[in-house]
């Protein structure tokens, strides 16, 4: 993981929005939309590479809109890569959790 996306994660991503999740090939990409502070900000991508024990785990409801994240941690596993934990609270409830070897921010 490079030193910028470590530092988002450490930062936080509180209001974030969960616009999409794809897998590309054999990777699960995960996109994140940020509150931007200017309207002509791009969306964030990030691309989780070699990704395994993919959980998606969110109750809906009613709520159509996209997801909004409450936390995120990213723990090293050895040194073979991360766990990665999205947790969403309030509308809906819920968390997506995956191992990866790798998590790069893609433009």
């Amino acid at each position: 993981m490079n030193v910028a996306v470590r530092k988002m994660f450490d930062q936080g991503l509180g209001d974030a929005r969960v616009r999409s999740i794809s897998w590309q090939g054999n990777d699960l990409t995960i996109e994140l939309v940020l509150p931007p502070a200017r309207a002509e900000q791009p969306s964030l991508y990030l691309c989780f590479k070699n990704s395994s024990h993919v959980r998606i785990d969110m109750d809906f409801g009613e709520y159509i809109e996209a997801p909004l994240l409450f936390g995120v941690d990213a723990e090293p596993i050895d040194s073979m890569g991360w766990m990665i934990r999205f947790e969403f609270g309030g509308a809906p409830d819920g968390e997506i959790s995956l191992q990866c070897t790798e998590v790069i921010q893609k433009a």
